[in-house]
C-alpha cells in the first residue's frame, strides 16, 4: 500500500514532505522521526558589554544628579549612553540563534540553524505535519483492516 508524497513546505532551500526534510542541500528521512524541536541559542557574551556599559551609565547618572552641586549635563549625557547600550543589548537578543531538532530513535540530530525565528517556525511547523500525516495514514490503514475484519 503505497502512500502518496505530500509537499508540506517548499521554501528556498527548504523542502519538507511526507517522506523527507531537505535542508541546505542536506537530506533528513522523516521515516525515523518521531519529533521535532527548536532550542534558541542566546549569545550572553555578545550581550555582556552592553549590558554592563548600560548599568555603569545609569549608576554615572545618577551619581552626576545626586551629586553637590548636580552636573544634568553630565547626567543627561550619561542617560543617553545608558538608552544606547540597552537598545544594543535589545538589538543583540533579537539576533538569538534558533536550533531545529529532530528526535529519531538513535537521539537528536540537529536540522538547521538560523537567526531568523519566521523560517523556523514554518519549518517545525511542517515537519509536525508531515509526522502527523504519516502517523494517521499508518491508523487509517490499521482501522481498515480492523473493519474490514470485523
Amino acid at each position: 500500500m503505497s502512500h502518496e508524497e505530500s509537499v508540506f513546505l517548499n521554501d528556498h532551500d527548504v523542502r519538507v514532505t511526507s517522506q523527507e526534510l531537505l535542508v541546505e542541500g542536506r537530506v533528513h528521512p522523516l521515516a525515523d522521526v518521531s519529533a521535532v524541536r527548536v532550542v534558541s541559542e542566546a549569545s550572553y557574551r555578545s550581550k555582556s558589554i552592553p549590558f554592563a556599559l548600560a548599568v555603569g551609565c545609569v549608576l554615572w547618572a545618577s551619581a552626576e544628579v545626586l551629586n553637590a552641586p548636580a552636573d544634568y549635563a553630565t547626567a543627561g549625557f550619561a542617560g543617553v549612553l545608558a538608552l544606547l547600550s540597552i537598545l544594543a543589548v535589545r538589538l543583540l537578543g533579537a539576533r538569538q540563534m534558533h536550533v531545529v531538532l529532530l528526535a529519531t530513535a538513535s537521539g537528536e540530530h540537529v536540522a538547521m540553524r538560523s537567526r531568523d525565528g519566521v523560517a523556523v517556525s514554518a519549518l517545525v511547523k511542517a515537519v509536525r505535519q508531515a509526522i502527523a500525516s504519516r502517523q494517521s495514514y499508518g491508523t487509517q490503514g490499521w482501522n481498515v483492516a480492523q473493519t474490514a475484519r470485523g
